[in-house]
């Protein structure tokens, strides 16, 4: 999908190369096997603990409004997947990796009692998902990815858009600056395009001091 269009395209950069080769499909996850990243990670979006947060109510709110398209792949979350779980996985499944490579009709895929599958992404939406649906229904579409991917990777995977609110300038700032310190000057200039014009004129102001 996605990933093709940024090989033909001659468009990809490292880190979407990475996410090229640890890229194994798509499945049907139960919500259970969701396990949310730490909010103080590098390009997390903070969530809270609970439905309660801001973004996480307004996305239960629009469940409860008018529904939720989990089918559609934009709004799959990505997670980090062991080989070994995966192969057995498949095979208590009765899938193939083809069949999650193909992406059109995602099975869901059997986990193991106690199995988790960190979550890169999303932590909003599958936080709305567990407290929306019924026992029953509780699963939401993942794209899977080898826990073998690189940080930078992992990185890119996370601040990719998505359909939540925009980041807070915090946390803008906070990722803006780890970025600069580590001389990661693109994912640096990438967190800087994310505040307005007016932003980062004040931002500019505050580091002269003239202003």
């Amino acid at each position: 999908m996605e990933h093709r269009e940024d090989i033909d395209g001659h468009t990809a950069n490292p880190e979407t190369i990475e996410a090229i080769r640890h890229f194994r499909g798509y499945a049907r996850i139960d919500l259970s096997h969701f396990q949310l990243e730490d909010d103080h990670v590098l390009g997390s979006r903070p969530v809270g603990q609970n439905v309660e947060s801001q973004n996480a109510l307004r996305l239960l709110k629009i469940f409860e409004s008018v529904g939720c398209d989990r089918e559609d792949p934009e709004n799959y979350v990505p997670v980090l997947i062991s080989q070994n779980t995966l192969s057995q996985a498949i095979s208590d499944s009765r899938a193939t990796q083809v069949v999650l490579l193909n992406g059109i009709e995602p099975p869901n895929l059997i986990l193991g009692h106690g199995t988790r599958l960190l979550c890169l992404q999303g932590k909003s939406r599958i936080r709305a998902a567990q407290e929306f649906f019924s026992p029953g229904e509780r699963w939401w579409g993942a794209r899977l990815y080898l826990d073998s991917l690189p940080a930078a990777a992992r990185d890119r995977l996370r601040e990719k858009y998505s359909n939540e609110q925009n980041f807070g300038d915090g946390d803008i700032y906070g990722n803006l600056r780890c970025h600069q310190l580590r001389g990661n000057g693109p994912r640096a200039e990438a967190w800087w395009a994310r505040w307005s014009s007016p932003k980062r004129r004040c931002a500019r102001c505050r580091n002269r001091s003239d202003c």
